[in-house]
């Protein structure tokens, strides 16, 4: 158990996973709050029921999480980073139904954008940044999809982005956590699935101007293809909704340093309609650096 975690008797809270009721709970002080801050806007006070427990425990140089549905699982880990996206994972496997997609999402007017790419590409940043201009929230890093309504839905974990410096904050310092939660108000967070507008597929260089251009429906397939988390569980029904998909809604290339420019460029595009050339630029440096 990492220094400073204190053990206390074990007690949890209860989560609604998209529909489904998981109970956490923790014998480590400092590892339960940070998933109660994780997993904030998920948090119901009570249910009639109960789908899986899961339970983070001390261990040698870590945590291990065990888990009783959708199968028992027993797994250690040495990072808070690494139990984070643990339990993440064990809450998405209570919805196989839904294609996960590892992806951020926010929604305007009715319908979402999804930021797609790898761990540390600036999803979170991206997400935030369109939250702070008065975007609803749906998730930062992982999104389910609905693949009968064709819907992207809510997973609010709470936003974790990148500190400049890579300095934790107090709070979390002991866990060591090189990023920093984004506190959003209650309403500012989506319930409510929502169509999907657009797509981006987003990169991150420090000092980097905005660089925004359509991206080809086959390149955007193959993008969109290596984001999906449970692609096993889904085989050629991924694949039939993923080629609908990039065929009726437009794909971006999205490279960016200041995550407030990116926002700004794709919320022009979601009110606007996007260009006629499935490649080219859909804003020039010019553009970006005039709306920041």
């Amino acid at each position: 158990m990492p220094r400073g975690n204190r053990q206390v008797p074990d007690t949890g809270f209860l989560v609604d996973v998209c529909g489904r009721i998981a109970h956490l709970s923790s014998d480590c002080e400092h590892t339960l709050r940070f998933l109660q801050q994780t997993l904030c806007h998920m948090i119901r006070s009570d249910g009639p029921h109960r789908d899986a427990a899961i339970r983070v425990s001390s261990a040698p140089n870590g945590f291990a999480v065990t888990a009783d549905a959708p199968s028992p699982s027993r797994t250690i880990v040495t990072s808070i980073a690494a139990l984070r996206h643990e339990v993440l994972i064990r809450l998405m496997e209570l919805r196989p139904d839904l294609l996960w997609l590892h992806a951020g999402a926010a929604q305007a007017e009715g319908s979402a954008v999804l930021a797609c790419g790898p761990w540390g590409s600036g999803k979170s940043s991206l997400t935030a940044a369109l939250c702070a201009m008065g975007w609803s929230y749906l998730s930062d890093d992982i999104v389910g999809i609905d693949l009968s309504r064709k819907l992207a839905v809510p997973f609010p974990i709470t936003p974790l982005v990148r500190l400049p410096g890579g300095n934790s904050p107090p709070s979390l310092g002991s866990l060591g956590l090189e990023k920093r939660q984004v506190a959003l108000r209650p309403d500012q967070v989506s319930r409510t699935p929502a169509p999907i507008a657009s797509l981006a597929f987003v990169s991150h260089a420090h000092g980097a101007e905005v660089s925004l251009s359509r991206c080809s429906p086959g390149r955007a397939a193959l993008k969109l293809l290596q984001s999906c988390m449970n692609f096993a569980d889904h085989g050629e029904r991924a694949v039939e909704f993923v080629c609908s998909l990039v065929k009726t809604v437009p794909a971006y290339d999205l490279s960016f340093g200041d995550p407030y420019c990116a926002a700004e460029a794709l919320a022009a595009l979601h009110t606007a309609p996007p260009p006629t050339s499935e490649d080219g630029p859909a804003l020039t440096s010019a553009d970006a650096r005039s709306r920041c």
